[in-house]
């Protein structure tokens, strides 16, 4: 997966897939319509996808999107400016954090948010 970060690295073009919930994730849950299925579950259902890219997939949220804030707004785009850093920014900002905290959620969090404007834009 390394390979994938880097830019240029194949002719494959790869997909990051990021899965908030909302209505086509959505199952009747006994009270109405409800976000279960998982990004997996719904690249499962196009399995010819393979054939033409590499994709990835991130469970970001799980909500009905009238249950949407601005904070899951820029949840979302953290996760996408996190997706296209180049490798060696990875390693750096991982290698920085892990001398900040050993707390895993902690971790996550703050690989996902700017930090010195590291994140590409």
């Amino acid at each position: 997966m390394i390979g994938s970060c880097i830019k240029g690295w194949s002719n494959i073009k790869h997909i990051l897939m990021l899965a908030t919930g909302g209505t086509i994730a959505s199952r009747e849950s006994g009270h109405g319509l409800s976000p279960s299925i998982t990004s997996e579950e719904i690249l499962r259902c196009v399995p010819e996808i393979g054939n033409l890219c590499e994709v990835e997939t991130l469970q970001l949220l799980n909500l009905d999107s009238t249950n949407t804030v601005p904070e899951n707004w820029l949840q979302i785009a953290g996760a996408i400016e996190a997706y296209n850093m180049t490798l060696e920014a990875a390693v750096t900002k991982l290698m920085w954090i892990l001398g900040q905290t050993e707390d895993i959620p902690q971790i996550q969090r703050l690989f996902y948010q700017s930090i010195q404007n590291d994140l590409i834009r």
